[in-house]
């Protein structure tokens, strides 16, 4: 099963393509699509590598750009690492 956003856990979920997602996301990706991805890295315990995601999340509701920036940047640095493994 390949990925969607806001998928929970399941006994083949599509773990790699989780993280390609999140590797992926831009600053013009909708704050919904990122809650809705951040769900999902929560779902099946991606704790540390979501940490900077909610972070953005919460950047970008408070109008602080350049904290939002900032933690997609190391959002995204951990989706890459994790898929490098």
């Amino acid at each position: 099963m390949s990925y969607k956003l806001g998928n929970k856990w399941s006994d083949n979920f599509d773990y790699d393509g989780m993280l390609e997602t999140g590797a992926q996301v831009t600053e013009e990706t909708p704050l919904s699509d990122l809650q809705r991805l951040f769900n999902s890295f929560e779902d099946v315990n991606y704790h540390t590598e979501s940490e900077p995601l909610w972070e953005a999340i919460q950047g970008k509701k408070a109008g602080q750009e350049e904290y939002f920036k900032k933690n997609l940047i190391e959002f995204k640095a951990r989706c890459s690492a994790c898929l490098a493994d």
